[in-house]
């Protein structure tokens, strides 16, 4: 009986060792971490690569990867130089959501060609669903034509928003 107990620990810290060795084997990616690519929008699609129906949310992020730590890590890439704005991090809060939990998210990462931010998620999609969503009703209104009265602070950002003829915002 002891022989059997000795023989199952070993096969455990066996199949432990190997499966952490295996994770440990990820490649360094550009962006200063070492993980498995699980998705690149190669920009081959039309439409959304991910769509959650239930929110009727879609987003094509730049790339997901799989970290060692097992979870995953939405990429979002911004061609401008300067820092992360607050609606690039809704943006992909919100690729997160269209996902629709088919990946383990814990992080998001958005680079600009001189500034990248790491982002930390809430635990469950719940509380980020809570959290997008008056974001995504204005969108929805925007997108609907309607006359939005809340204003972005940023005169420049809603100058350069592709909906700004729609949204007549009155800046």
């Amino acid at each position: 009986m002891i022989a059997l107990y000795i023989a199952l620990v070993f096969c455990i810290t066996v199949f432990l060792i190997l499966k952490l060795k295996k994770t440990n084997n990820y490649p360094q990616t550009p962006y200063g971490f070492k993980a498995k690519l699980l998705f690149l929008d190669d920009g081959s699609s039309r439409g959304f690569a991910f769509f959650n129906r239930s929110l009727n949310v879609g987003a094509t992020p730049d790339a997901i990867y799989k970290k060692r730590n097992r979870k995953d890590l939405m990429l979002e890439l911004k061609s401008r130089k300067g820092p992360v704005y607050e609606s690039d991090i809704a943006q992909a809060k919100a690729g997160v959501l269209a996902t629709n939990g088919k990946y383990a998210f814990d992080q998001i990462l958005i680079k600009t060609s001189t500034h990248q931010r790491f982002i930390d998620l809430p635990r469950s999609m719940k509380t980020l669903e809570k959290e997008l969503m008056p974001l995504i009703k204005l969108a929805r209104n925007i997108k609907q034509g309607k006359v939005v009265t809340q204003k972005n602070i940023s005169r420049n950002k809603c100058m350069s928003c592709r909906h700004f003829k729609t949204c007549n915002p009155k800046i």
